[in-house]
C-alpha cells in the first residue's frame, strides 16, 4: 500500500484576505556579495564597527548596550545568571543588533541558498524578506540552541517567551527589539492573521524534544507549519491572495523543507531527531539503528539510498509544481523565486554527488555553483512565461509528496 495525501481546503489554513500590495517568495535570505558561507546554525561574532543604515559608522557593541537593559527586562531573566538565560540574551541581542544595523552580515552568517536570489529583489521587498527570514532563524535558533545540550525546558520557556512578545509586537505595543517591532508592524498592516505567525512558531515548539515522525501526512503538517506559511506570510506581504497561487507557494514550502529535511539527517539525528516518517522507513526496511550505524561510518546501504531517491523525486514534484506559478508572479517577484528555486533544488544533487551520505556529510552547493544554478531558474522562468495557455493554473487534488509511487517496493 502507499500513502495518499490531500491538502487541507483553503478555508481550513490559518490564512485571512491579505490588503493588497504585491507578492514574494518562500523564503529567500539576503547575503553580502562575497560574503564567507556559514552553516545556518552560526552565531555571528559581534563586529567591532559596521556602518549603519544612514552611511555612518556606530559601534554595534556600544549600540547593542544602549538597550540590554530593556530587552533583559522585557525577556524577565533580567537578574538570572545562569548560562542558559546568558546565552539566550545574548542571541537576542546579536540578531537584533544585526538586523538593525548590518542586515547584510547577519544574512553572510546565516543564509547560504539564497544568496544570489535575494540580490534580484528590489530594496523595499528585500527588506521584507530580510525581516521575515530573521524573524525565522531567530525562532529556531530559540529552540536549536537549547536542544543541542538537551535544554527542554528552557526551549519550551524561551520560545513561549518569544511567541509573547511577538503578539505584543503585532497589537502595536512596542517591544525592546525594533526589528520584531517593525515586521509585526508591517504584518498587521497587510492584514496577515497572528494565526499565521502561530502556526509557525507550533511548528518551532514540535522540535522540542525527541522528534519521530509517523507517517507522510505527519510530515506534510510538519512541513506546512514550518515553511508553507511563511511562503504565505511572504506571499500576503506583497498583496498576492489567488488562491491557486497561495497554494503554489505552500507546495515551494514543503519542497523547501523536504530538501533540508534530507540534507540534514545526520545533524537532526544527533539531537535526537527523525523526520524521515516511521512507515515510509519501513518500506524501506531502513531502521533507525541502521541510521545511527551510518552515522557512525558503516557504508551507506543500497536499501538507505533508495528511500531518499524516492523522497528526492517527491521533493522535486514539488519544485516543478511550485515552478509552473511563477510566470504569473510579478516581475521582481517571479525572477528571484525562480533563483531560489533553483539554487535550492541544487542541494539535491549535491547529496547524490556525496553518493547519498547525509548522515556524516552536509551537502551545499558551491558558491560557484550558485550563479549557475540561479541562471538556470532564470532561463527556465523565461521559457515558461512565452508558453501559451500559461495562466491555466490548475488546483491541485493529491499532494506530490504522498500517493503512488512506483519506486515504493510495496507498490511492486
Amino acid at each position: 500500500m502507499v500513502e495518499s495525501m490531500t491538502l487541507p481546503s483553503i478555508a481550513e489554513r490559518p490564512i485571512a484576505p491579505a490588503t493588497s500590495v504585491k507578492q514574494s517568495e518562500p523564503v529567500a535570505a539576503a547575503e553580502a556579495d562575497h560574503a564567507p558561507e556559514a552553516d545556518h546554525d552560526v552565531i555571528a561574532p559581534r563586529p567591532r564597527s559596521l556602518v549603519a543604515p544612514s552611511g555612518s559608522t556606530m559601534d554595534v557593541p556600544f549600540a547593542a548596550e544602549r538597550g540590554r537593559k530593556r530587552r533583559r527586562k522585557a525577556w524577565g531573566e533580567s537578574a538570572d545568571p545562569r548560562p542558559h538565560a546568558v546565552a539566550t540574551l545574548r542571541l537576542m541581542d546579536r540578531t537584533a543588533t544585526l538586523v538593525s544595523h548590518a542586515p547584510n552580515a547577519f544574512f553572510a552568517q546565516h543564509s547560504r541558498s539564497f544568496s544570489y536570489a535575494a540580490r534580484l529583489f528590489p530594496a523595499e521587498q528585500r527588506r521584507v524578506i530580510t525581516l521575515i527570514y530573521a524573524y525565522c532563524r531567530l525562532s529556531d535558533d530559540l529552540v536549536d540552541k537549547r536542544m543541542v545540550v538537551g535544554d527542554v525546558d528552557t526551549a519550551k520557556s524561551d520560545l513561549a517567551r518569544w511567541r509573547a512578545l511577538s503578539e505584543q509586537a503585532y497589537r502595536g505595543e512596542p517591544t525592546p527589539y525594533e526589528f520584531l517591532n517593525e515586521i509585526m508592524s508591517r504584518t498587521a498592516k497587510r492584514g496577515v492573521p497572528f494565526s499565521l505567525i502561530e502556526s509557525l512558531l507550533d511548528g518551532v515548539a514540535s522540535d522540542i524534544g525527541p522528534v519521530v515522525m509517523e507517517d507522510t501526512e505527519e510530515l506534510l503538517a510538519y512541513c506546512y507549519r514550518v515553511a508553507s506559511v511563511v511562503g504565505v506570510w511572504i506571499t500576503r506581504m506583497f498583496g498576492i491572495d489567488d488562491p491557486a497561487l497561495i497554494e503554489r507557494a505552500e507546495v515551494m514550502g514543503v519542497a523547501l523543507q523536504l530538501t533540508n529535511i534530507l540534507r540534514d539527517v545526520g545533524e537532526d539525528l544527533a539531537m535526537n531527531r527523525v523526520y524521515l516518517p516511521r512507515t515510509h522507513m519501513e518500506r524501506f526496511r531502513v531502521e533507525r539503528a541502521d541510521l545511527e550505524a551510518m552515522a557512525a561510518g558503516a557504508p551507506i546501504s543500497p536499501a538507505y539510498r533508495s528511500m531518499l531517491e524516492d523522497l528526492m523525486d517527491r521533493a522535486e514534484r514539488c519544485y516543478e509544481l511550485a515552478d509552473e506559478a511563477l510566470p504569473e508572479l510579478p516581475t521582481y517577484f517571479a525572477r528571484p523565486m525562480a533563483a531560489a528555486s533553483a539554487v535550492y533544488r541544487g542541494i539535491l544533487g549535491e547529496i547524490r554527488r556525496n553518493d547519498h551520505d547525509n548522515l556524516r556529510l552536509r551537502a551545499a552547493t558551491s558558491t560557484a555553483r550558485k550563479p549557475v544554478l540561479a541562471a538556470r531558474g532564470l532561463t527556465s522562468l523565461a521559457i515558461r512565461s512565452m508558453r501559451p495557455g500559461r495562466h491555466a493554473l490548475r488546483p491541485l487534488v493529491t499532494h506530490p509528496l504522498g500517493g503512488p509511487d512506483s519506486s515504493d517496493p510495496a507498490a511492486r
